[in-house]
């Protein structure tokens, strides 16, 4: 007899994940831990940018809530919801903290202030709408599914809107 790692042999093996089309989900919200490529997952990362300014971020996992949905319980993770001011003056946690989960937040706030205030709000897995787009995170890597806006949930039922 030859060993094969490679096949489970339970029959209550999970089913191959679904993959969530293009599309507009209400989703829970739960704060991901996140790593260097060879370091320990952590609640957070900290780098300093080449001019200077200091970035945070934590990855964001989402699962689809079941409206009768087939992807219903599905999950998607963000693996870079930071600190960092888009061109636009947008800072991706600040604008899922008071734009989709209506918390206040100070005038003035330091980086460290910000990540522990995410990361206390999302531990309630707060309920929120995404926008998913099949596209690569970087050039040369895979197309799959991505996290590309969040909204606040409006009070409508949904399970899948086209995005």
């Amino acid at each position: 007899m030859t060993p094969d790692p490679q096949h489970d042999p339970s029959p209550l093996a999970p089913p191959a994940a679904k993959i969530l089309p293009d599309g507009r989900y209400r989703a829970v919200i739960r704060k991901k831990d996140v790593a260097w490529e060879d370091g320990e997952p952590q609640p957070y990362l900290v780098r300093m940018r080449p001019n200077g300014e200091v970035i945070a971020w934590t990855g964001v996992e989402a699962e689809i809530v079941d409206l009768g949905s087939e992807f219903g319980g599905a999950r998607i993770t963000d693996p870079f919801v930071s600190t960092l001011v888009h061109p636009n003056g947008g800072i991706p946690m600040v604008w899922i903290l008071v734009g989709c989960l209506g918390v206040d937040l100070p005038e003035s706030m330091s980086i460290k202030q910000l990540v522990d205030k995410f990361v206390a709000v999302l531990a309630d897995g707060p309920e929120v709408e995404i926008e998913v787009k099949r596209m690569a995170r970087r050039a040369g890597s895979p197309i799959e599914p991505q996290i590309i806006r969040y909204f606040k949930a409006s009070s409508e039922p949904i399970a899948c809107m086209e995005a």
